[in-house]
């Protein structure tokens, strides 16, 4: 006995359901994506057109570079701002006055406005991979000013970079 064939019955597929799920994936994708702002600093200092520092400013300052210097222990043995130590108080604790003045002086030895001027901080010694972060912080609050008697605060740098 032959058995007949059927003719192939062709199965119509919708695509508007399709359509439709891709549009609310697209929506869902966009609606969630989070724009990052592009990292670095962007600030560049241009002087003013005509003025009479643009040759100044072509020089940029060259920033100052604070070392802490530390133990095996990780310990705070001395200061350098620039070339110059700084005296201590105590064997870990530096004289906050004297890294103060010595930062103003150079401030005062540099080309350009003060809000500026950059500092460099990086450390060295023998135990320069295990030096304690307190005194890291306290060198940052040491840099970026001091509180007066009324309670203000004076600024003296804004901007701190690290270096090894």
């Amino acid at each position: 006995m032959a058995r007949k064939r059927e003719p192939s019955k062709r199965v119509q597929s919708d695509m508007t359901p399709m359509i439709d799920m891709v549009f609310q994936l697209l929506i869902f994708f966009i609606l969630t994506l989070n724009i990052v702002d592009p990292e670095g600093d962007f600030y560049l200092r241009l002087p003013k057109p005509g003025s009479a520092q643009a040759q100044q400013n072509d020089m940029m300052t060259k920033p100052l570079r604070i070392t802490l210097v530390s133990n095996t222990d990780g310990d705070l043995t001395r200061v350098h701002v620039g070339n110059k130590a700084c005296k201590m108080r105590t064997s870990t604790d530096p004289d906050e006055n004297d890294v103060r003045a010595k930062i103003r002086a150079e401030m005062g030895n540099a080309a350009g406005a003060p809000e500026d001027f950059e500092i460099e901080l990086g450390w060295g010694g023998p135990g320069a991979t295990s030096l304690k972060y307190r005194y890291v912080l306290k060198m940052v609050g040491i840099c970026t000013g001091e509180r007066e008697p009324d309670g203000s605060v004076k600024t003296l740098v804004q901007k701190i970079k690290f270096i090894q």
